[in-house]
């Protein structure tokens, strides 16, 4: 089972994988949320690390970004 450390460590280190995707997409937060039914404030939360992805967002954060999910999941690393 994992600490709340390593989950806090995991969701942090998927929010930089995010943030660092969607600018090289050239894409704004405000872009990203539209396209994912999110507020801007919302995927900042995302990228920060500070609330925890549900799997249809991250699928729909992945399918907007046009990169496949598992590519995002190989960068964590438990």
């Amino acid at each position: 089972m994992y600490t709340e450390e390593e989950i806090d460590s995991f969701y942090e280190t998927l929010g930089m994988v995010i943030r660092k995707l969607r600018l090289e997409a050239g894409m704004t937060e405000h872009q990203l949320g539209i396209l994912c039914g999110y507020s801007k404030a919302g995927i900042s939360l995302i990228e920060l690390g500070q609330t925890r992805v549900p799997l249809d967002m991250l699928l729909c954060i992945c399918y907007a970004l046009d990169v496949d999910v598992l590519n995002v999941l190989a960068f964590l690393k438990m």
